[in-house]
C-alpha cells in the first residue's frame, strides 16, 4: 500500500517535471492539501477575494454604472408609452365628450322644434301671440314657414 498523496505536482525549480507529491496521505489517498474537497475550497476563497478586487476597479464600477443606466433609459421609455397611451386615451375620451353634446345639443333643438311644432299645431301662440294655424292652411305659406323654420335651426336659433 503507498501511504504517499496521490497527487501529481511540480516544483518552480524544476521546470515542467512532475512528480508525485511526498506528503503522507490523510484522505482519500490524498494529503490535507491536495484532497479534491481542499483544492475546490482555496479555489472558492481566491475567487470570492479576486471578486472583491475586481468590483473596487474603476471599469467595473463604470460597468456597473452603465447597466443601471440602459435600465433606467429602458425604464423611462417604458414608462413615455404608458404615458401616451394614458393621453391618447384621454384624447379618445374628450372627443367622445364632444361629440355625445353635440348629438346631445342636436337632439336638444330638435326636440325643441318638435315642441314648436305641436304648439303650431295645437293653435296655441308662440312668443309673439300669434297663431300660426292659417299659414298650414295656405301650400305656399306653409312651404315658407317650414323654410323659416329651417333657417332658423341653421343659423342657431331656437
Amino acid at each position: 500500500m503507498n501511504d504517499r498523496c496521490r497527487a501529481s505536482v511540480t516544483s518552480d525549480g524544476m521546470g515542467f517535471h512532475e512528480y508525485q507529491c511526498s506528503r503522507k496521505a490523510v484522505k482519500d489517498g490524498y494529503c490535507k492539501q491536495h484532497h479534491p474537497d481542499a483544492v475546490a475550497a482555496r479555489a472558492e476563497k481566491s475567487r470570492a477575494v479576486w471578486e472583491e478586487r475586481r468590483k473596487k476597479e474603476p471599469w467595473y464600477v463604470l460597468s456597473e454604472v452603465k447597466k443601471k443606466l440602459s435600465d433606467s433609459l429602458f425604464e423611462i421609455e417604458r414608462l413615455n408609452g404608458i404615458i401616451k397611451t394614458i393621453a391618447t386615451d384621454r384624447d379618445r375620451f374628450e372627443r367622445a365628450a364632444v361629440d355625445w353634446m353635440t348629438v346631445y345639443n342636436r337632439a336638444k333643438a330638435g326636440v325643441e322644434r318638435l315642441t314648436q311644432g305641436l304648439k303650431i299645431l295645437a293653435g296655441e301662440p308662440d312668443e309673439q301671440g300669434h297663431t300660426h294655424l292659417a299659414e298650414l292652411h295656405d301650400v305656399a305659406a306653409c312651404q315658407a314657414f317650414a323654410k323659416r323654420i329651417l333657417a332658423a335651426d341653421k343659423g342657431g336659433e331656437k
